[in-house]
Order: C-alpha cells, then sequence, then structure tokens
C-alpha cells in the first residue's frame, strides 16, 4: 500500500469539497496544485467566478497529446464520512471512488510521465452540479492532440460512451392563484395539472431495463408546490431527468413534451451523449495495455451516466472513460481499493508513454 497515496488522499477527504462549499473545494485544488508544483510539472490555475479549476502537464501549453480528467467535487454527507476508514486494502469514505482516488491517479500519472510524454490533465471543481469548469476549460482552449481520458468509471472496462442529459422543468400555475382545499371544484389544482401532464408523458414512453438499459429513459426527480393542508397551490413544479443514446431523440422529446403537457416546460441542461468507436486505434490500443498489465479480460461498456466526458465531444477526439477499483458512489458505503489507483495510474503510464 503506497503511504504517500493514502496520506494525500486522506487529506483531501478531510477538506470536504462537497460542491456547493466553494472555499473547501479551492483548497483541494491550491493542495494538487501545490503537490505538482513541487514535483516540477507545468499548472495552471485558472479562476471562474471564484471557482478554481486546475489545469497541469508535462509540458507547457493547453494541448498536449492525451489529456486526462477527473473531478474533485464530491456530493454532500454526514460529517463522519468524511473521515477515512482504511480496511482490508480498502479506503471507505466520501470521495474515495467518486472522484478524488481519480483525481491521485492522475497526479500520480502526470509525475511519473514527466520528461517522458505530452500529457495534461484538468482537475475539475463541478462535476456533480453540472460540470460547468470542465466544459469552460474546453472553452479556454484546453484539449487533447490524440486523445482525452476520463477517470470516473468502473473498474476494470473501459466505457466508450454516454448517455446525455436533459433536464426538463415544468411549471403549472392556478389561474386563480390559490384557493382552499375543500372547495376543489372552484380552482383547477396545479399538482394536479403536473401529475395529469407526466401520466400522458409516461403513457407514451418506454423507460429501460436491466435487461436493455441502452435506451433513453425518463425519471421524476424533484416536485415542489404548496405550503400547508388547507390550501391549493398557486404553483407547482415538477423536475425530470432524462437520458439520451442518440443525438436525434432530443428534438423527438421535446416534442414529445410539447404534445402532452399544458404545463410551461424549461429545458435547464442540454447536452449529447457521448460515442467513440471500438474500433479506433487509440481505444484498441489502450484496451490492450490494460489486459496485458493486469491480466484480463477488459470488458467495454456503455454508461447510463454521465461524466464529465460530454465537454470534450467538440474537440473531435476519441474519449476514453476509466476508473479506479471501487463501489458505493454517492452512498454511505463508498470505498475504493487503495492499491488500484496506482495499478491503473501504472497502466496509463505505459499506455501513454507508448
Amino acid at each position: 500500500m503506497n503511504e504517500y497515496v493514502v496520506s494525500l488522499l486522506s487529506d483531501l477527504i478531510r477538506m470536504k469539497p462537497v460542491s456547493d462549499q466553494v472555499n473547501n473545494v479551492n483548497r483541494v485544488i491550491d493542495r494538487l496544485q501545490s503537490e505538482l508544483a513541487v514535483a516540477g510539472l507545468y499548472c495552471k490555475v485558472e479562476d471562474m467566478d471564484g471557482r478554481k479549476c486546475l489545469y497541469a502537464a508535462t509540458v507547457e501549453g493547453k494541448t498536449p497529446d492525451y489529456l486526462l480528467n477527473a473531478h474533485v467535487d464530491v456530493v454532500p454527507a454526514e460529517d463522519h464520512l468524511f473521515e477515512p476508514r482504511i480496511k482490508d486494502g480498502y479506503m471507505y469514505a466520501r470521495g474515495t471512488k467518486d472522484c478524488l482516488g481519480a483525481c491521485i491517479c492522475m497526479l500520480e500519472i502526470l509525475k511519473q510521465l514527466k520528461g517522458k510524454a505530452s500529457c495534461g490533465a484538468i482537475f475539475s471543481s463541478d462535476e456533480e452540479i453540472g460540470g460547468a469548469t470542465t466544459a469552460e476549460m474546453v472553452k479556454r482552449g484546453y484539449g487533447a492532440n490524440k486523445a482525452v481520458i476520463v477517470i470516473d468509471s468502473y473498474w476494470p472496462a473501459i466505457s466508450y460512451a454516454q448517455k446525455g442529459i436533459m433536464i426538463v422543468k415544468l411549471t403549472a400555475e392556478s389561474a386563480a392563484g390559490g384557493g382552499h382545499s375543500s372547495a376543489p371544484w372552484a380552482i383547477e389544482n396545479p399538482i394536479e395539472i403536473l401529475m395529469e401532464d407526466y401520466a400522458k408523458i409516461r403513457a407514451k414512453w418506454e423507460n429501460p431495463t436491466a435487461d436493455n438499459q441502452w435506451k433513453k429513459s425518463i425519471s421524476p426527480t424533484i416536485i415542489n408546490g404548496g405550503f400547508v393542508h388547507n390550501q391549493i397551490p398557486s404553483e407547482a413544479t415538477l423536475t425530470m431527468n432524462i437520458r439520451i443514446v442518440d443525438a436525434a431523440e432530443v428534438q423527438e422529446v421535446k416534442d414529445l413534451i410539447k404534445e402532452c403537457c399544458r404545463s410551461k416546460a424549461e429545458i435547464h441542461v442540454d447536452c449529447l451523449p457521448v460515442t467513440t468507436s471500438v474500433d479506433h486505434p487509440e481505444v484498441i490500443r489502450l484496451r490492450q495495455t490494460l489486459a496485458d498489465v493486469l491480466k484480463m479480460e477488459i470488458p467495454l461498456i456503455r454508461m447510463n451516466g454521465a461524466t464529465d466526458a460530454r465537454a470534450f465531444v467538440e474537440l473531435g477526439k476519441p474519449i476514453a472513460i476509466l476508473g479506479i477499483d471501487g463501489k458505493g458512489s454517492h452512498s454511505t458505503e463508498e470505498f475504493a481499493r487503495i492499491d488500484s489507483i496506482t495499478e491503473l495510474a501504472d497502466t496509463l503510464v505505459k499506455f501513454i508513454a507508448g
């Protein structure tokens, strides 16, 4: 077990870099920048309205041959989950798997490749709440000449595709501005409008199943409306998380919502799916390198979830999504196998160095 990795990862976790706690997130960025600068890596911290994003590389400039990505922010958790526990080679804590362990992995890769290959890494800081920092880094000119590798997925596998996301908010209003719950005939209830609208959508929608996952999905995730039990509210809202597998589905979904809904629809997030050919030479070589080093068959998979990979689509380069060994992301039992951090780092060093 690498004691440096254990110590640094523990320190980062204890900083509690929850996405909306910007000061804590920035502290993690500063610590990583310090570690990389001491190792002689080129570093550039970009400021985005007070939120920091770190780029580090073995060469100067914004477009190395290979670009790595992982995020330093984590989802909220109770305080005790930010105190790492180590058992049988596994570390249990918020952020071990998703995604601070991956950040340590990128740090180790850059240190090993210094003076040997052209490689950079974006340590983004808001992936869990939308990934605007990564998108802004691409807009500011950061990219790759050969390939992008996002470390935020499963072990041991290469994700070559991920679903796109649409976040749609429906808002229904009462023309009368609300009313007494004892007289439902006197006012149209905005909550019932939303219930009817969603029922119409679902009646025409076939969600994926465990046996047939690679198709578009819809899940209601947030519903708001009303303040007291004896009042019909003046307004109610429903947020839906929609995942798509093909860019053409975006317009299909928009048309369906327009057809089915009396409520007002607003699209808050609209990002396209990610797809890289499994026959691309970089994917083939990466898979073979992983197989050679890890002595196992490497699955090629598609992700229902989303990562910062979505921000790199416009670069037109192959995108592979990998992960360290662990489970329980976003749960109270999140953990990562500590040695997998250096195992994946060593493997990617071999791949990038050629």
